[in-house]
């Protein structure tokens, strides 16, 4: 590992959609971030925007939308 990256932290971030494992953010002298799976080292490109870095992290487009079908048939279900 490059001596100039330092773990960040791990606050609200999902798990890896790879393989479930905790994920980190990491950095580069506090200029640029990313965030990397510790268990399968998946990981996302850098940015400069923490806040985005995160965001896209945690961006699960087709889990939501499960999700969302699910809560709609357990609606229909409950109806019955």
């Amino acid at each position: 590992m490059d001596s100039d990256n330092d773990k960040y932290g791990d606050a609200d971030l999902k798990p890896c959609p790879f393989c479930g494992g905790k994920a980190s953010i990491w950095t580069k002298g506090k200029r640029v971030f990313w965030v990397k799976c510790n268990i399968c080292q998946n990981s996302i490109k850098w940015d400069k925007d923490l806040e985005n870095c995160v965001l896209r992290w945690n961006n699960r487009p087709i889990e939501e939308k499960l999700e969302a079908e699910v809560n709609r048939l357990r609606g229909e279900h409950r109806a019955e």
